[in-house]
């Protein structure tokens, strides 16, 4: 009983094929809304009821599939906005400090070096020919002609001055031409002369008495118009003068200005004389 029961059950659902729809149920909705049909809704399958009495299930009534056309799809061209792009914000620990601009320093200026001026080299003149001499040379080119040698001026002669007539004369002339008032200077410093060099040699030379002893210089007396000057020869650190009268720069003399016989020194005339003597003894 059980084998015959799923049997028929099998039967029931395996059903009658279902009819084709025909080909009016084919008609689209559009054209069939134009021509005032009414569409016939889609048919679904629906399973066939199986009653126990009969036991042969009913075939239910398919709907006819009405083909739907898709509505065409119209692609709209999208404008595309251009958004800048925000900019990049760096964290305060990943930038770096402004590096401040570098001062430009003038490079100082090189000094000018005065290039010394080359010497002008003086070019020596051409000779001057004369005209006599070009007549003899002509047209047709130098000869060998003796040129006449330069002649060397001739030098002046030094005009020296004569010997006096009176060199190497004795001082007495000299003396007797004097005024008196300076007579009487020379004859004292003659006296202390001859005390001092008894052997002293006198005479004139370039018109003034000179003493010498063994051909060497001792002094020697100078007149003038006002005063009588005694040349005394020796080194000057041997006269020893603390008054300060002798007078001179040079290295072998010093010199006694008298104006009168009232500031006659006549000790350190003394003395003066005996260091002059002394010196013209060794050099001579």
């Amino acid at each position: 009983m059980k084998a015959s029961k799923s049997k028929a059950k099998k039967t029931a659902l395996k059903g009658k094929p279902a009819a084709k729809p025909s080909k009016a149920s084919k008609v689209s909705k559009p054209l069939a809304k134009k021509a005032g049909r009414s569409v016939p809704a889609k048919a679904t399958k629906a399973p066939a009821k199986v009653t126990k009495a009969a036991g042969k299930p009913k075939a239910a009534k398919q709907k006819p599939k009405v083909a739907v056309p898709a509505k065409p799809k119209v692609a709209l061209p999208k404008p595309k906005a251009t958004v800048a792009a925000p900019p990049k914000v760096t964290p305060a620990a990943k930038q770096k400090p402004a590096t401040p601009p570098t001062p430009k320093v003038a490079a100082p200026a090189k000094p000018k070096v005065a290039v010394p001026a080359k010497p002008k080299v003086a070019v020596a003149a051409k000779p001057k020919v004369a005209p006599e001499m070009k007549a003899m040379i002509g047209t047709s080119g130098p000869r060998s002609i003796a040129l006449p040698t330069p002649v060397k001026p001739t030098p002046k002669p030094v005009r020296r001055a004569a010997p006096r007539a009176d060199f190497g004369a004795p001082i007495d002339d000299f003396l007797v031409k004097q005024p008196p008032e300076l007579r009487v200077i020379l004859d004292a410093l003659r006296a202390l002369i001859d005390e001092a060099a008894p052997h002293a040699h006198a005479s004139l030379k370039w018109g003034q008495p000179f003493y010498a002893l063994n051909g060497a210089m001792m002094c020697a007396l100078g007149a003038h118009q006002a005063h009588v000057n005694l040349i005394l020869v020796g080194a000057p650190d041997a006269f020893v003068d603390p008054e300060g009268r002798l007078s001179g720069s040079g290295s072998g003399s010093r010199h006694l200005k008298l104006t009168s016989m009232d500031d006659f020194p006549r000790e350190r005339i003394r003395q003066w004389l005996a260091v002059s003597a002394a010196y013209a003894s060794k050099r001579g």
